[in-house]
């Protein structure tokens, strides 16, 4: 199939339009007549002819200096409209070998090492070092590079760049480029001394470079940030194994490993002799930076502060942007739809963590704008309701909304406590507060603390009335009163109550008791009617409870004996027994060891 070249006049910096007249791939002149301003043209091979395209798919805005594709109405210096594909190539592990600083051991040392297993390596210059005693001449780096391996621009001087200033970059980094290729390298990419960089920095970098490596430890991502390439310092010849794990690591996740290396010795030499081979077993390519960019092709540098994932990206028309996974069967999309903006992924749960080191927080922040408030909804299934999560004027809401929510469920399952103010210290006394407005009255509020009015005790404040539908039991008793120590009423865990100050009682209902026979009376009878007819029996007193009071009358015609002589020793008013003629009756308290009619 023929080729169609298509010739972006932009490389040209002319535009061909109506009337132009160009040259043809085998000479002659053409004159492409009808072409409206701004249409691109491409050699057909077939028609042997220069080919107008659509402005529609290509098209320069000569006066604006824009560039379209897709569109005849380009908005920016590149609009694209319509769908982008980036295909990534298939991940492979590969292993590169810098030398810092051009020692004169890359050649002495390390040139015949590499040269003995056929493999290469890179060697980063400092223009000012060279052809200084310890450092490359320029003959040894230029055999280093005949032999195959790159020349990595290091600076002139080796300087900290993140404390230079723009123009003292543009002559560190540019410098060092120009004084290298005026020596006959081919320079492409650069190494920060000392890893250190910046944002600024890293803006010259792009100036003159293709790639830079920094500080940063580690392997590097499939999609390679290509000014923040990191690496892994190698100047240990007895961390051989150390270095093999590096090696393992960057196999298993088909990552690219930079080794970087200052000044070495034959022990040095010993040691990546049997890294090389460690390497070369597993099959791994040893390559060089510029080799490593070329290979993968799936790079990135869009600009500071911006990562793309594993395995690729594509854009889509309408603002989408999709990252998608390795084996390209799900992905995450962001896209903007003039009215909000959407994160959607295909499958699997979306997960927000921190990658700065072990025992690092994950933060996630939803900010507030002027007036406007952070705020946080999750909806249920149909999307009706929801629980939001909001932060106003130094408060915390959390809220159940939307078109007909039914409660907010704190801890649904009963397997855990629910706590609050756990964290309290010496003097913090906070109240959880309950509102409410019953029509007809005012807002009030219910204030439940602990400590708030005394040590170890609850406190319900805030309403003049405490309404209880339902039995109250206490196991540790309870008081009732005035908060002091003259007037209440105490029920003891014992199920005694205590009047301290003047009671009184409306309604008082007792413990009545009905008996025709024989009858030991218990402790919690207080009134017992004794016969239905000509009955006589005897009703036994029980033990002497201290204060315990009983009323006994007889409704029959019998006569009833009331017996306190049970124990032996208890009497009533010095008698063993009282007798009740009919509609008779006694009472009785128990003191001490006896009973005494009252």
């Amino acid at each position: 199939m023929k080729r169609l070249i298509v010739i972006i006049v932009l490389l040209f910096a002319s535009v061909i339009t109506a009337g132009t007249s160009i040259r043809g791939r085998y000479g002659g002149t053409n004159v492409i007549k009808g072409a409206s301003q701004g249409t691109l043209l491409f050699w057909a091979d077939i028609l042997q002819a220069w080919v107008p395209t659509e402005t529609n798919e290509l098209f320069w805005d000569d006066v604006n200096k824009r560039f379209g594709i897709g569109t005849a109405t380009p908005l920016n210096k590149l609009h694209i409209d319509g769908e982008i594909g980036f295909v990534p190539r298939a991940p492979v592990a590969l292993v590169s070998f810098i030398f810092d600083d051009g020692n004169d051991t890359d050649y002495d040392v390390m040139k015949p090492v590499f040269d003995a297993q056929g493999e290469v390596a890179c060697s980063a210059l400092v223009t000012n070092f060279m052809n200084q005693a310890g450092n490359l001449t320029t003959a040894q780096a230029l055999e280093l590079q005949t032999a195959g391996w790159e020349i990595l621009s290091h600076t002139v001087t080796h300087p900290d760049l993140t404390g230079l200033t723009e123009a003292e970059l543009h002559t560190e980094l540019g410098g060092s480029k120009t004084i290298l290729e005026g020596l006959g390298f081919t320079v492409r990419n650069f190494v920060c001394p000392g890893g250190l960089d910046n944002v600024l920095v890293r803006r010259i970098e792009r100036t003159y470079y293709r790639s830079a490596r920094g500080g940063g430890i580690g392997v590097n991502q499939r999609m390679v940030e290509t000014f923040h390439l990191v690496s892994r310092l190698a100047d240990d010849h007895t961390l051989l194994t150390t270095y093999q794990s590096n090696v393992d690591t960057a196999e298993t996740n088909e990552r690219w490993l930079i080794f970087y290396i200052h000044d070495t010795d034959a022990n040095d030499a010993t040691t990546i002799g049997s890294l090389i081979d460690y390497i070369q077993g597993k099959g791994i390519s040893i390559v060089t930076v510029n080799q490593a960019l070329n290979l993968i092709g799936n790079y990135n540098d869009t600009g500071e502060g911006f990562a793309l994932g594993e395995q690729g990206f594509r854009g889509k028309a309408y603002g989408t942007f999709s990252i998608v996974a390795q084996d390209n069967s799900d992905q995450i999309d962001i896209h903007h739809d003039t009215s909000d903006a959407y994160i959607k992924w295909t499958d699997g749960t979306l997960i927000l963590e921190t990658d700065e080191g072990d025992n690092t927080n994950t933060n996630v922040f939803i900010r507030g704008k002027g007036s406007g408030r952070g705020y946080l909804y999750v909806y249920d299934e149909d999307n009706g309701e929801y629980v939001s999560f909001r932060s106003s004027d130094g408060r915390g809401f959390l809220t159940v909304g939307g078109t007909s929510p039914v409660k907010l469920a704190l801890q649904q399952e009963a397997d855990i406590p629910i706590t609050m103010f756990e964290a309290a210290t010496a003097g913090e006394t906070p109240e959880l507060k309950i509102y409410g407005y019953k029509s007809g009255d005012a807002s009030r509020s219910l204030e439940i603390g602990v400590g708030v009015d005394a040590a170890d005790t609850v406190s319900f404040d805030g309403l003049s009335n405490y309404l209880f539908d339902g039995n109250i039991q206490s196991t540790g008793g309870a008081q009732l009163g005035d908060g002091g120590t003259t007037n209440y009423l105490g029920v003891t865990n014992a199920g005694n109550v205590s009047f301290n100050g003047l009671a009184k009682i409306t309604g008082l209902k007792l413990n009545t008791v009905a008996k025709t026979g024989a009858y030991t009376a218990t402790a919690t009878d207080d009134v017992i009617t004794c016969g239905a007819g000509n009955e006589t029996f005897t009703i036994d007193l029980p033990a002497v409870v201290d204060g315990k009071v009983f009323y006994i009358k007889n409704v029959g015609t019998g006569t009833i004996t009331v017996d306190a002589n049970t124990t032996g020793s208890t009497t009533i008013d010095g008698a063993n027994t009282k007798a009740l003629a009919q509609f008779e009756f006694l009472q009785v308290i128990a003191d001490a060891s006896v009973y005494w009619a009252i």
